[in-house]
C-alpha cells in the first residue's frame, strides 16, 4: 500500500531509486536482525528452562519486521512496474 500511495500521490521518484531504497531498507533489516540476535544471545535465559529460551521480549523483533515490510512495499510495486514496461520478457 505504501509503494502504491507513494507512486500515485507522492513525489514522482524514479523506478531505479525506489528499487534502490527498497534494497537499502532490506539491507538495514539484515543489520538490525543481526544486532537483535547478538542482544538475544547475550540476554539471560528463562529460569528453569532447559531449551535455552531467551528472556528477551518479542517486541525486539518489531524494528526488523517493519523495515522488511517497508522494503517490500517499495520493491514489489517497482518490480511490477518494471516488468509491465518490458514486453520482451
Amino acid at each position: 500500500v505504501l509503494g502504491v500511495v507513494l507512486r500515485d500521490y507522492g513525489p514522482h521518484v524514479s523506478l531505479e531509486k525506489r528499487l534502490a531504497a527498497g534494497c537499502s531498507l532490506a539491507g538495514l533489516a539484515l543489520v538490525v536482525s543481526g544486532v537483535v540476535e547478538r542482544i538475544r544471545r547475550a540476554a539471560p535465559r528463562l529460569p528453569g528452562d532447559t531449551a535455552g529460551v531467551s528472556s528477551l521480549s518479542v517486541g525486539w523483533l518489531v524494528p526488523q519486521f517493519c523495515s522488511i515490510a517497508a522494503a517490500e512495499a517499495l520493491v514489489f510495486p517497482a518490480q511490477n512496474e518494471w516488468a509491465a514496461g518490458r514486453p520482451d520478457l
